[in-house]
């Protein structure tokens, strides 16, 4: 499931490029996009202030997301996922280099 950009709180608004990024990914790669999902969940909870509302329901919305896809997704164990991972970087970085 795709992040609504709009739904970002401006105080989060650095997350952006990396909320993009799931986006692209879901139609590619469910499991990437949630491995950059959780990224996004992870670097929110650091950026938020805690009398901050909107951020709060944002990441209670993207916390409860990430939890109902860890459920339904069959996820590679940890050594397995990063090599997943590692490959699609590799393929992004060879496509850019392949752009310039």
């Amino acid at each position: 499931k795709e992040i609504a950009s709009s739904k970002c709180p401006r105080a989060l608004f650095t997350l952006l490029p990396y909320i993009q990024r799931v986006n692209e990914y879901t139609k590619e790669s469910t499991v990437i996009a949630h491995f950059c999902k959780r990224y996004v969940l992870a670097e929110a909870k650091a950026q938020m202030t805690p009398h901050d509302k909107t951020a709060a329901i944002f990441v209670m919305e993207l916390d409860g997301e990430v939890q109902n896809e860890q459920q339904m997704l069959t996820l590679p164990p940890a050594c397995e996922a990063c090599g997943v991972l590692a490959s699609a970087a590799l393929t992004l970085y060879y496509y850019c280099l392949a752009k310039l």
